[in-house]
């Protein structure tokens, strides 16, 4: 997920998340890393690990629940 949050293309008043997102030595996000995180770099990272992966599969079930995933991903970003 590093690597597809790293190529996201953002506007200039959306910050990055840290580079070392989720290591032990990050430590804590912020309130409001955590909000900009959810609300657009996860959401982002996940549609595209998913578009990744569904190139290469074939396996209808596991299409599935990553679709299902990235849905709901996208309504919880939407609510925040």
């Amino acid at each position: 997920m590093h690597t597809f949050i790293s190529q996201t293309t953002r506007p200039s008043w959306h910050a990055p998340p840290p580079s070392n997102l989720g290591k032990a030595k990050h430590g804590k996000l912020k309130a409001d890393q955590q909000r900009s995180a959810i609300e657009s770099d996860v959401p982002c990272a996940i549609a595209q690990i998913w578009l990744h992966d569904k190139q290469g599969s074939e396996d209808n079930e596991r299409a599935q629940r990553q679709k299902k995933l990235v849905e709901a991903t996208i309504l919880l970003a939407t609510a925040i």
